[in-house]
């Protein structure tokens, strides 16, 4: 595989966007992409591929050359027989089979080329007249569901993004969601705007973790303090954005000035769809927000620029910025749901692993109890004797290869920069050796926190979550690796927040 290095590339300072696409990619939706995503202060450039002839040698340089590889296809460039035959389960699951090795092929041609992030639009039946003929029908729609999740299964496998085309249709409109020569609308070209947005900040690490919320104003209309709340339409439909990014795996907590007692007996009443046992944590006192979001980061152990913070009120969206660096920091008004574009969300719940969300949840929430030890114990090592700490190391198991995928993509302080996908780790497992690190103390059980891949000599993944830090695991990872291999050097790529690591990797190998 050719490895690309973007410094090297003509177009270091924006990002080259190549779409492979048959579809009518004119000039006019290129210059609505590339405005929509300059005033997002995301600069993009917009080539094109034709799907039909991408093979063709003289496309392999603007391949390799690209930032983002888009593939926008429809259904009907892959089908071959009648939709109506699709009745037929037998001959649905065949044709759904093929389409899919197809997909496949295509994902391989471009990983021989170049290592760049790939975007693989999902199939939509809306629109696609070569599949359609002539409007909607359940039979096609059903199809269409059923070859998405195993698209999605397989850009898994294959380190490539899939992104939801159905649900931005949804979220505009069928009728906003097209133009009259039938292909998308300039509507739907500003969406897909923002999610080059999103993965261009999940590829360089700048997606959030952490979400903090005031309450008043933000999730429920009134002042509580005056005992005068109603939770509207507007709020509800708040809340539920809210919730689907906690499924998603973003941490939430509580920022706001009012009894905390009120607050916490707001949350159990009818209507409100966040429950307080999605909150990870709560600062709710009249001190001024800025010192308690630090407090808040603090306590759940994650960097002030992992978090963002949203209020109705300019004067503590402003304090915000200007006291908590890092934080972004955002007014709650009528395009919030395009400022929280920094969070990634998955495509599709079928990913959602609810036990993994719960054992988080049960981290960031003992954090709190483990905050009042550490400030009771005299010294570290006593802190670290009152918690009663049980670290095993050992090897991995394949059911473990898609949490320890997710933590090398999700640590950025104490990780050694490699991020990996599923399919690179059962590829390497292999070869080398994976070693996973389990975690549990006095208060709860963390689950798997680190990760550790040696091929021969050389250590090339070192991983420990945020949740597991402050206790010295870290350096039982090291003897552990010292104790069973001879590492002769490590590999290692710059995150912004792991010199530390670095430096202890150096003083050991």
């Amino acid at each position: 595989m050719i490895l690309k290095t973007k410094h090297n590339s003509p177009y270091a300072d924006i990002n080259r966007n190549v779409f492979i696409t048959d579809l009518p990619m004119d000039s006019h939706r290129r210059e609505v992409l590339e405005h929509k995503t300059n005033l997002l202060g995301n600069p993009n450039d917009t080539d094109v591929i034709p799907f039909s002839d991408y093979l063709n040698p003289i496309y392999d340089k603007r391949i390799f050359e690209s930032d983002n590889i888009i593939i926008l296809t429809e259904i009907s460039d892959f089908i071959k027989i009648n939709p109506s035959a699709y009745f037929n389960l037998e001959i649905e699951k065949t044709e759904i089979s093929r389409i899919i090795s197809q997909c496949e092929k295509l994902i391989d041609d471009i990983t021989a080329i170049t290592c760049t992030q790939i975007l693989f639009f999902l199939f939509s039946d809306f629109g696609d007249k070569g599949f359609v003929y002539g409007g909607f029908s359940p039979v096609n729609n059903a199809f269409c569901d059923r070859l998405n999740i195993a698209l999605v299964d397989l850009c898994s496998q294959k380190g490539a993004i899939p992104v939801d085309t159905k649900r931005m249709i949804a979220q505009i409109g069928v009728s906003r969601g097209f133009a009259e020569d039938g292909f998308y609308s300039d509507a739907f070209i500003e969406l897909m705007a923002f999610e080059l947005l999103k993965k261009s900040r999940i590829k360089e690490n700048e997606t959030k973790k952490c979400l903090i919320l005031d309450c008043d104003g933000v999730l429920w209309d009134g002042i509580l303090e005056e005992n005068d709340i109603h939770i509207t339409d507007k709020f509800k439909k708040f809340q539920t954005f809210v919730y689907q990014l906690f499924r998603r795996g973003v941490i939430l907590a509580i920022a706001s000035k009012n009894n905390p007692d009120d607050v916490k007996r707001t949350f159990k009443t009818p209507g409100m769809i966040l429950k307080e046992e999605y909150i990870a944590a709560f600062a709710v006192n009249w001190e001024n927000k800025p010192e308690n979001i630090k407090h808040i980061a603090k306590v759940l152990n994650i960097g002030l620029d992992s978090c963002v913070f949203v209020d109705d009120t300019p004067f503590e969206v402003e304090a915000v910025s200007e006291l908590c660096p890092g934080v972004t920091s955002l007014l709650f008004d009528e395009h919030i749901y395009e400022k929280l574009s920094v969070f990634n969300l998955k495509p599709y719940l079928i990913d959602i692993d609810e036990n993994a969300i719960a054992s988080r949840m049960g981290t960031y929430q003992t954090n709190w109890l483990r905050e009042n030890l550490r400030r009771s114990s005299a010294d570290f090592d006593e802190f670290i004797r009152k918690l009663e700490i049980v670290c095993e190391i050992r090897r991995s198991k394949p059911d473990e290869f898609s949490r320890i995928a997710e933590l090398s993509k999700r640590t950025n302080q104490m990780s050694n920069g490699i991020r990996l996908t599923e399919n690179m780790v059962i590829n390497r497992s292999h070869v080398g050796n994976f070693y996973i690190v389990n975690l549990k103390d006095k208060f709860s059980d963390l689950g798997l926190v680190g990760a550790i891949y040696v091929y021969g000599d050389v250590l090339e993944l070192f991983c420990m979550s945020c949740r597991a830090m402050g206790r010295g695991i870290e350096q039982r990872m090291i003897d552990f690796i010292k104790a069973h291999h001879n590492i002769k050097k490590f590999e290692y790529e710059d995150t912004g927040k792991n010199e530390g690591l670095k430096k202890l990797l150096e003083s050991n190998f």
